[in-house]
């Protein structure tokens, strides 16, 4: 089990008073990267193969990572003359979760209770941006970037497992909240705002492959599921007062694609009843 937290907060201002002449700048960027990886699993070797009674002992392979990003920008700028603010943020969340059984012999004649192998994770950020600028001319901008890839599987491939019942689960939770606002005032003002987040998720669950027979024995149910539950919030908001003229703009893009996949190849073997999600 692996557990990840970052939390940034900066704020940044830029004054200046004197009159028409006076400039004032503020920029701040903030970058936050986790990555890594958790693995937990069985490879080649020989688990309850030779119990003295069936039942009685459950088998767990379960690899689990939590990662929370949480970020707060603020940047201003006052001045008599021009006045800049800008603020940056970006977050990278790129994790790899497994557990898994290979090439293994599980259970015997005198098989165990329960078998699971499981894999889940959770990529979550929170993060608010906010430029603001006031002056003879004032000028503000936030960008905020989201980048979530994580690779979440659970899986038996090769060998051979033996069990009263057998469940093999994959999830993957991610979801973040994205808030961008810049704000300008003066003679002439200009804001723009923009938010950017991109998912590519991978999460699978499956028994066997295309290379090898995989043999599976069970008395009662066997389960395959995958599940990702992705929840993507983000908001842009630019605003400009001005006197003689004022722009403002904003942008906001969230491209998702994810790949979830639940499977049974080439097992061989007996089972009461199956369950594929």
């Amino acid at each position: 089990s692996s557990h990840q937290a970052i939390v940034a907060t900066a704020v940044t201002l830029g004054l200046s008073f004197q009159p028409f002449v006076g400039d004032a700048v503020a920029l701040t960027a903030v970058s936050n990267v986790a990555g890594g990886s958790t693995f937990a699993y069985i490879n080649g070797g020989s688990i309850d193969t030779r119990l003295a009674a069936s039942g009685g002992t459950d088998i767990y392979v379960g690899a689990s990572s939590q990662t929370y990003s949480n970020t707060l920008i603020v940047s201003g700028a006052i001045g008599g003359g021009f006045a800049g603010a800008g603020a940056g943020s970006g977050t990278n969340l790129t994790r790899t979760t497994k557990a898994y059984v290979t090439n293994a012999a599980v259970g015997g004649t005198n098989k165990p209770n329960n078998v699971t192998v499981r894999a889940s994770s959770t990529q979550v950020s929170s993060n608010i941006v906010i430029g603001l600028a006031i002056g003879f001319g004032g000028g503000a901008a936030s960008v905020l970037v989201n980048k979530f890839s994580a690779d979440t599987e659970a899986y038996i491939d090769g060998g051979s497992v033996t069990a009263s019942g057998l469940a093999v689960n994959a999830s993957s939770v991610n979801g973040f909240f994205a808030a961008a606002g810049a704000g300008s005032a003066g003679i002439i003002g200009i804001a723009g705002a923009f938010v950017v987040g991109l998912s590519s998720d991978t999460t699978k669950a499956y028994i066997g492959d295309s290379s090898q027979d995989t043999t599976i024995n069970v008395s009662s149910a066997l389960e395959v599921s995958a599940i990702s539950d992705n929840t993507f919030n983000s908001y842009s908001i630019g605003g400009s007062f001005a006197g003689l003229g004022a722009v403002a703009g904003m942008a906001d893009a969230t491209v998702v694609n994810n790949t979830t996949e639940a499977r049974i190849e080439r097992a061989t073997g007996t089972q009461q009843s199956s369950s594929v999600t």
